[in-house]
């Protein structure tokens, strides 16, 4: 991920809406355990990083650079 506040506000908000995107559509999935366990695994680690993301944006972007 690039040190550019600009840059990582754009893939946050691309990451962001892909995620809601997948949270409404699992009730329809149809996954084995396996997979279903996998998804949220990796849902998870997404909404960590993006809060990663929010948490340096709402930095001073002084302390950015």
């Amino acid at each position: 991920m690039a040190n550019e506040p600009f840059a990582i506000a754009r893939e946050s908000t691309d990451a962001r809406r892909v995620y809601r995107d997948i949270r409404e559509l699992y009730p329809k999935l149809q996954l084995q355990a396996t997979e279903r366990d996998s998804l949220l695994g990796q849902m998870s680690l997404l909404r960590s990083q993006l809060n990663q993301c929010e948490a340096f944006l709402q930095r001073p972007f002084a302390d950015a650079g």
